[in-house]
């Protein structure tokens, strides 16, 4: 079994909303997994009181005292310099780090796994480069050194995550891509990639969104070939760095995984999200919804966004689904929430300008918006008046 574990960051200044995390990111088995780490142990200890007690048993805590065993029933310690020995009559799951094949060659058996890093770049680390070759990692796990109980850690990513996975690693910690940063203003437009007769290219489409100041953009293309897909989710990459903005791509798990775009957008009828969360752990992954029952299901999944529609008929989707239109947003919106739906939601589907108000007081975050700013004569001022309307809802 191949486990995913995230590390705490050390700056993390909310202990609630980072309890939060936590607390999904095991609920939704984004990872498996969770290594509590911070300058000093009154932290780790503060964080642990938020809470509850119940995830305790994935939770393991850097530089653990006699106090934190005794205090957290069910914790798990990982040793450190600082900290190289287990509390005193410890017995539950214990780790530890090591940076070399010789000191991995010397670990006690007692431990059940250990960290081995850098394996990459960090991320979380400049400067701290990679330590050893792919020749050495392979000769390690040729001599037995490398296997289920030994973690891969620095600078792991969904993108290098096959390459872990190929080395024999049993399992990847991830510290600086474990949580995605969170959705923002950039949400409340979101522009989706089509064609018409002046704009034959979906990059030139997602261009001039990003100029009239669109921040956030799907990249979406049905019935194209995967290797065209993760092509052009490269070039896309390259394209909305320079803004700042989210690049999200429709369907395709493995483009996003190969590429630099920030997350996937799946639909009631492509790969489940639990099952693409194993995939991309480091990305946003966005759900499609049709109704209350839909989004509670991909909240459960761990979906980190909902797209709910469609609002009208459209022709830029085939397969509609029934329209809700502004009562189906409310209705459906608010018994969603009831049921602890907390992630955004954006509503979609052949919505203009003049929906727009109607639209978000009905309750959804954002709108995602494709004909409305291509078939305008101006897409560039059209994308501008769109947010002027959203700032002004």
């Amino acid at each position: 079994m191949f486990i995913l574990i995230a590390i705490t960051r050390a700056g993390m200044d909310d202990p609630c909303r980072e309890a939060t995390l936590i607390m999904r990111a095991l609920d939704t088995h984004r990872f498996d997994r969770i290594h509590i780490r911070k300058p000093h142990i009154s932290q780790a200890h503060s964080l642990l009181d938020i809470i509850d007690p119940r995830y305790y048993r994935s939770i393991s805590v850097h530089n653990a005292t006699t106090q934190t065993v005794g205090r957290y029933h069910g914790i798990g310690v990982h040793l450190t310099g600082r900290t190289p020995s287990a509390p005193s009559g410890f017995t539950g799951i214990l780790s530890r780090s090591v940076h070399s094949i010789d000191e991995l060659r010397e670990t006690d058996t007692q431990t059940d796994y250990t960290f081995l890093s850098p394996i990459f770049d960090s991320i979380s680390k400049p400067g701290y480069n990679a330590a050893f070759t792919a020749g050495t990692l392979r000769q390690a796990a040729r001599d037995g050194l490398i296997g289920g109980r030994v973690i891969a850690l620095g600078g792991v990513t969904s993108r290098n995550l096959p390459v872990v996975r190929d080395l024999g690693f049993g399992g990847a910690a991830m510290l600086g891509a474990a949580w995605p940063r969170p959705i923002g203003d950039e949400f409340a437009l979101q522009f989706i990639s089509h064609t018409n007769d002046r704009i034959t290219g979906p990059l030139h489409g997602i261009a001039l969104a990003l100029e009239g100041g669109c921040r956030w953009c799907q990249l979406r293309l049905k019935d194209t070939d995967p290797a065209i897909i993760k092509a052009m989710a490269r070039q896309a990459a390259g394209i909305v760095a320079p803004y700042g903005a989210t690049l999200i791509i429709d369907d395709d798990v493995e483009a996003v995984r190969d590429s630099d775009a920030n997350g996937v957008h799946l639909g009631l009828n492509d790969m489940p999200v639990d099952q693409a969360r194993r995939i991309i752990p480091d990305k946003i992954i966005g759900a499609t919804a049709n109704c209350a029952g839909d989004m509670i299901s991909a909240w459960r999944a761990g979906a980190d966004y909902i797209g709910l529609g469609p609002f009208r008929f459209t022709t830029t989707k085939k397969k509609l689904s029934p329209v809700l239109g502004i009562e189906g947003y409310r209705h459906e919106i608010t018994t969603a929430r009831r049921h602890g739906v907390d992630i955004p939601i954006v509503a979609i589907g052949g919505i203009t300008g003049r929906d727009i108000h109607g639209i978000l007081n009905a309750g959804p975050d954002g709108i995602a918006i494709s004909g409305a700013i291509l078939n305008a004569p101006d897409p560039v001022g059209a994308t501008r008046h769109i947010l002027d309307c959203i700032s002004q809802k």
